[in-house]
């Protein structure tokens, strides 16, 4: 058997003689062992494969290109013959390989097109406790075709550090191999930082102290959270160092080329300052020491909101173990940790799987394209749980990749063809189908990769950043390579999927350009509604403040383009922001109309028309109004129609009975005499034959008119008095006229209005001439009440008030006729008013008219 002398050498025979038993494999060794590297070439070509491939899976592209690479080397192959790999966007394998190293998400596409892998004898998950949504969905698929088609499929899951029970209860007769011993020692110091608020500023410090002490030919591995740390320790790097290091970068979004030639190595010691892109499977030539920060940034989902945000944390112990093993490759070396033992006591074991804090739409996408309808019933490695499977769910409801009972549908089945996440995925098929995938395409390979443009730029648009890579900006430094191959790249598989019409262009190639570029410019901002409807955001100050369809706030630069635009999605948001501020920060966006949301390009709208009492106009009015999930689109003032009028009559009805008086005029001279009127013969008789103005009759009264009225002035089109004998009260009219008549006839044959008043006192207001002649004091109620007479004179002044006419004529009229007779001496006074006629004339009217006769 071929050694390579390394430590895991001492493990191969027993890995064989597993699998060949017909075992799957659970390895652990340690940082070094050789896992990556020699387990698969000593496999390649056992009886067990039967002339079937391997494939081994890696978190990252950097990884499996140059572990596939290493192979290559070590079996003395080209690369791409025997070994080969397989990562987005670019292949190198041949119809001979039989070891393909591969990328985790590659591994769900392939089995989309093979669902059996038929021609694949051996999985092998490796740096499998990184635990990425890719591994478990991978692994979880594999298990299902072993146990219900291929039983002759091997899985092997390795890792340094890894926890194997959930495991080993998982796979197939699982048995468990232990590597022993790392190539070198390596020596771990705990080297704690300050802690203060430059967080990179301290980083730089710190760094350089420890190069400037130590050897100068030392070639160092620093670990920090993400790129922007990179480059800001880098800059105080550059200011601080006393030695001759070259100062390089590693990260995940470099092109694989500038990352295979650092991994080989320089020709000047190095610093090299890498995310956990390093962490794992890959041997950098001449490290000698790890400076670990301690930190990273892992991508999580909010499940409230949708958005997924970067945190920054603490990485596991077994993080801090991975990385420490960089620096015993080459001979013994040391890590320095940035922080104290104590502090290390308390990590967490190991990573929490990725798949409990990122979107799972695509993954669950790749399950429906796979044939599973249910979800939850699908075994997982480990379940996520029913709520983040169901909102998964209900996201790709959203893209109208899957039906309602959760099948895919024809628009899914093409999503599911295209390497992209979900979203960008439904957005490149949209841009495809209209004829925009050519400016489709940058957009999502922009929104494919983190931010190429600083927050300090203050400018949100997406399509300022189209600009850049399109280089019609210029002064720029960015290199946009990445993301014009990622687009090119986009643009060709869709072709070669055939999911590109030959024609249907969003609009008339003889428009004027100006014309046609702004409908592209539309039609590329309709694609992004498409593919992210949930994002959509209302502006709901001058200040940048904005409100999201699912009700939370946040906020955005109020530079550029996009300071004028009511409406826009937020492509990338985060959340995480609130709880200091009150509201999350968009950092990218896209503007678009609220006439595509009515339109139906993004969730459904709900339509309501909401019948309510105006108070302003007092009367019952509709609004039309569109919602976009709490967003209130449109809000239009509507007339009521003969279908609202059930409706109309249940709002209307409380807002009468809250006012009586203003619905009813019930202050206007009429309406309160009418009262009076009937208070007093209610008084007077009681209520069996008349009823009482109250709540209750006009709860009655309002059965009968209100299916017609609509506002207080549709009702005053009713007196009381015409609303109180409508109906069953229509007899009695003549009844109460009789009883509580409207007007007195006086001697002088003069029609006097009654005043009846609120004291339940009818006054007849009557000049004192006009009632010569009447002895008794007049009565109404069949002779119940009597009335309260005011006696006035010719200029219809008061002289006297009295319920006692014969009374006053006895003794009253003899005070004061002489006064009379000297202020209204062309009036008659006779002495005797009892026998005398009455009159409301002067005595020379009267004499005239007798003479006329």
């Amino acid at each position: 058997m071929k050694k390579f002398n390394l430590p895991i050498d001492d493990c191969l025979q027993e890995l064989k003689d597993a699998l060949n038993a017909g075992n799957d494999i659970v390895l652990t060794a340690e940082p070094g062992a050789g896992k990556s590297t020699v387990v698969p070439l000593a496999l390649k070509d056992e009886p067990f494969l039967g002339k079937k491939k391997i494939l081994m899976l890696q978190p990252r592209r950097v990884a499996a290109v140059a572990v596939a690479r290493r192979m290559a080397d070590l079996d003395s192959s080209e690369p791409g013959s025997v070994i080969g790999h397989s990562v987005r966007f670019s292949s190198n394998v041949t119809k001979n390989t039989v070891v393909e190293v591969l990328t985790e998400g590659i591994l769900t596409s392939r089995i989309q097109k093979d669902p059996f892998l038929e021609d694949v004898g051996l999985v092998i998950f490796d740096e499998f406790h990184e635990r990425s949504i890719h591994a478990d969905l991978g692994l979880a698929l594999c298990r299902e075709i072993q146990r219900e088609i291929r039983a002759d499929l091997r899985i092997m899951v390795m890792s340094a550090t890894m926890e194997t029970d959930k495991l080993k209860s998982f796979l197939k007769n699982p048995k468990e191999i232990v590597g022993k011993g790392f190539l070198y020692p390596v020596q771990i110091e705990y080297q704690k930082t300050s802690g203060g608020r430059n967080f990179i500023q301290e980083l730089g410090t710190e760094i350089a102290s420890i190069v400037n002490n130590s050897e100068q030919n030392e070639k160092y591995l620093v670990f920090l959270p993400g790129v922007g740390e990179i480059m800001g320790v880098s800059d105080c790097l550059a200011e601080k160092l006393r030695t001759k290091h070259e100062i390089a970068h590693l990260y995940g979004a470099m092109r694989i080329e500038d990352q295979q030639r650092l991994l080989k190595g320089g020709t000047v010691p190095q610093i090299i300052l890498a995310t956990n892109v390093a962490e794992t499977s890959l041997t950098i030539d001449g490290i000698t020491t790890v400076i670990d920060s301690g930190y990273c940034r892992r991508s999580e989902y909010d499940e409230e909101n949708g958005l997924e945000k970067l945190v920054l944390g603490r990485i596991s112990k077994a993080s801090a173990k991975q990385r420490a093993g960089r620096a015993g490759r080459v001979k013994a070396g040391r890590c320095i940790r940035l922080w104290s033992k104590s502090e290390h006591d308390y990590l967490s074991e190991e990573e929490v799987g990725e798949i409990f804090r990122t979107d799972l739409s695509t993954t669950a996408l790749e399950l429906a394209a796979w044939g599973c309808r249910n979800l939850h019933e699908f075994g997982w490695f480990e379940n996520p749980g029913k709520e983040r499977i169901n909102k998964a769910v209900e996201l790709l409801k959203m893209l109208r990749a899957v039906d309602e009972q959760g099948g895919i549908t024809e628009v899914g089945r093409k999503m599911a063809r295209l390497p992209a996440e979900a979203r960008i995925a439904r957005m490149l098929l949209w841009g495809a189908e209209n004829g925009v995938l050519e400016q489709v395409a940058p957009a999502a390979a922009i929104l494919s990769e983190k931010d190429f443009v600083s927050e300090t730029e203050k400018d949100p648009d997406l399509e300022y950043r189209l600009e850049l890579v399109a280089g019609r900006r210029g002064g720029r430094s960015y290199h946009f390579e990445r993301i014009k191959k990622s687009a090119e790249q986009f643009e060709s598989i869709i072709g070669k999927s055939k999911l590109r019409p030959d024609s249907n262009l969003p609009c008339d190639a003889k428009q004027p350009t100006e014309a046609r570029g702004a409908k592209i410019a539309e039609a590329l901002r309709k694609a992004l509604l498409v593919a992210f409807p949930d994002r959509v955001c209302m502006r709901r100050s001058e200040g940048g403040e904005y409100t999201s369809c699912a009700g939370r706030g946040f906020t955005m630069s109020n530079e550029g383009p996009l300071k004028s635009a009511r409406y826009i999605l937020a492509l990338k948001a985060d959340s995480a922001l609130r709880a200091a501020s009150g509201s999350g920060k968009i950092f990218l966006a896209s503007k678009i109309e609220a006439e595509w949301l009515k339109e139906g390009l993004g969730l459904p709208c709900k339509f309501a028309r909401e019948v309510y009492f105006n108070d302003k106009n007092k009367k019952v009015s509709a609004k039309e109004r569109i919602w976009y999930g709490k967003l209130l689109i449109e809000n239009n003032e509507s007339a009521i129609n003969s279908n609202d009028a059930e409706e109309a009559a249940n709002v209307f009805f409380p807002a009468i009975m809250n006012d009586l008086k203003g619905a009813f005029n019930l202050n206007s001279e009429e309406n309160q005499d009418f009262c009076s009127r009937v208070r007093l013969l209610t008084k007077t008789f009681g209520d069996g034959e008349f009823e009482q103005i109250d709540e209750k009759w006009f709860e009655k009264q309002l059965e009968t008119v209100l299916g017609g009225c609509f506002s207080f002035k549709d009702l005053q089109q009713y007196t009381l008095e015409q609303l109180y004998f409508m109906g069953p009260a229509r007899h009695l009219r003549e009844r109460f006229d009789r009883l509580v008549p409207e007007r007195f006839e006086v001697p002088s044959g003069s029609k006097i209005k009654i005043a009846y008043g609120d004291d339940l006192e009818p006054v007849l207001a009557v000049k004192l001439q006009e009632m010569f002649g009447q002895n008794e004091t007049p009565t109404i109620c069949e002779g119940r009440v009597r009335l309260k007479v005011h006696l006035l004179s010719p200029a219809k002044r008061p002289v006297q008030i009295t319920s006692d006419l014969a009374s006053f004529w006895k003794n009253g009229y003899k005070q004061i006729v002489g006064e009379l007779r000297g202020r209204y001496p062309k009036h008659p006074w006779p002495d005797d008013p009892q026998n005398a006629v009455p009159t409301a004339k002067t005595k020379n009217r009267i004499a005239k008219e007798q003479s006329n006769h």
